[in-house]
């Protein structure tokens, strides 16, 4: 995750910044089901939403062509069918900057608003999940968290026709790309497993007896145990049923146990009577 220039800084001048995110592939090959899929491209486009807010308050913005001031570059936390998707972002940002400040400080402060934002995403997550979290993660979790997210960017003075510039641009995030880092994993975990996602990162989870999960039907914590009918026979509409859930509140749809197990006794379950 670094910056490159292309040519030295000429003062006075306008330059043309391309900034590309990534990873693209990694995701594509982590992912199991068609929801990491959308994932992964939905926190890409998180990402280059933060750092297209980030350049155009330096400059025009190219790609996407939007104004400073436009609502869809806004930081989008939650998702409603109402109002429907956001507009997606690309991975690559061009940018035509003004002639001050110089360009690597506009890369540097574009940077920082993509890791600020990829942060607030990963501690959302963690509160969320913190019960499921062995104890012993923090240098782990810090590790994993600043390593994920890659950057790179390279600017060149726009002191010809536009094309010849871009050309010379993309051709050095080409070459910054092709320059791979490859950055030895500092922090481990005693006997604890690879990551289901990706085998060259350690798990943060607590082992699975540990964990202190929730209710999957109602997001109340107490939820434990394995599913209270198999995968292929569970009901179509039903949540993730768990067999021997703890949910103390009155009418959780999980809450039922072994010995009232909807699937063993052959009756319709709780949410769909």
């Amino acid at each position: 995750m670094s910056a490159t220039a292309t040519d030295p800084l000429a003062a006075g001048v306008r330059h043309l910044l391309v900034v590309q995110l990534g990873p693209v592939q990694d995701f594509i090959v982590q992912a199991r089901r068609t929801r990491d899929l959308w994932f992964g491209s939905h926190l890409l486009s998180e990402l280059s939403r933060a750092a297209a807010k980030a350049a155009a308050a330096h400059g025009a913005l190219i790609f996407p062509a939007l104004d400073a001031s436009n609502p869809e570059l806004d930081p989008c936390d939650t998702l409603s069918p109402d109002a429907g998707p956001p507009v997606s972002i690309a991975n690559k940002i061009v940018v035509e900057l003004r002639a001050e400040p110089d360009p690597g400080v506009v890369a540097m402060a574009i940077r920082t608003a993509v890791d600020a934002r990829w942060r607030a995403i990963a501690d959302k997550v963690r509160n969320t999940h913190e019960a499921d979290l062995a104890d012993d993660i923090e240098a782990v979790w810090n590790e994993q968290i600043g390593s994920l997210v890659e950057y790179t960017a390279a600017w060149a003075p726009i002191d010809r026709d536009y094309a010849a510039v871009r050309r010379q641009v993309e051709a050095a995030i080409g070459g910054r790309k092709r320059l791979r880092d490859f950055a030895s994993i500092r922090h481990h975990r005693d006997r604890a497993p690879a990551s289901s996602l990706d085998g060259g990162r350690v798990s943060v989870l607590a082992p699975p007896g540990t964990r202190r999960g929730r209710c999957r039907a109602c997001g109340c914590p107490g939820s434990r145990g394995s599913a209270c009918a198999p995968p292929g026979r569970r009901h179509p509409s039903a949540p993730r049923h768990r067999r021997a859930c703890r949910c103390p509140r009155a009418g959780c749809p999980a809450h039922c146990g072994p010995s009232k197990c909807w699937w063993r006794s052959r009756s319709s379950p709780p949410w769909a009577r």
